[in-house]
């Protein structure tokens, strides 16, 4: 796994080659597929207008969904933004045994990994999640599924990055980093301006702890 390549596909949307983008109307949910050095990516955009951020707290005013197994339940907004348009990606994936990488940021950093997990229910093989500072989106089972069938996996939470503890209870998915730099306040719980912050970080620096992932 390359967490750099992971990042830069998620915040330098014009640098993927073939790029093709799909767009949920009611949600404002985007994913773009393209390619990344040679990689196949799936790329879920951030929240960047009202009715992404609706979706995002959707979370309060319905159920978890079941989905796909018994006992998988998922934030039902994300969940739903993506259905409405996953034949339409999947479409664009026509090789099950290629790789995949599945990469966002905040509303994309949630949508990542419940796309990872439908991906492998549905039959590829080689798909590796990057969900940097997204929100928690699975119930307890739904984090379990996640970690025994999507092997490659990163989560993060920068410094004190609020958006990574909520809803709080949700189950955050595995393995997740803490990349922090010289604007951490070890006195502070939460905050938004972490969040902002996180899309102007040198990579050097943010991933410097964890070179492994290099």
């Amino acid at each position: 796994m390359n967490i750099i390549d992971g990042y830069l596909a998620a915040f330098k949307l014009g640098s993927l080659d073939k790029a093709q983008c799909i767009i949920d109307t009611e949600s404002e949910l985007t994913v773009y597929v393209g390619y990344y050095n040679s990689i196949l990516v799936v790329c879920i955009e951030g929240s960047h207008d009202t009715k992404n951020w609706i979706t995002n707290f959707e979370f309060i005013f319905a159920k978890w969904k079941e989905f796909r197994k018994a006992g998988v339940k998922i934030h039902s907004g994300y969940l739903d933004a993506w259905l409405r348009i996953r034949n339409q990606v999947i479409a664009l994936l026509p090789d099950k045994t290629q790789k995949i990488m599945v990469t966002g940021y905040s509303m994309g950093g949630g949508v990542s990994p419940i796309i990872s997990l439908d991906l492998v229910y549905e039959g590829y093989t080689d798909i590796e999640c990057y969900a940097f500072e997204g929100p928690r989106v699975f119930n307890r089972a739904g984090k379990k599924e996640f970690i025994t069938l999507v092997k490659n996996a990163i989560g993060t939470r920068y410094n004190r990055d609020i958006v990574p503890v909520l809803p709080p209870w949700y189950k955050k998915i595995k393995p997740y980093i803490y990349p922090k730099d010289n604007k951490f306040k070890w006195w502070k719980l939460v905050s938004i301006k972490d969040h902002i912050g996180f899309q102007s970080i040198d990579t050097a620096i943010l991933f410097k702890d964890y070179t492994n992932l290099l």
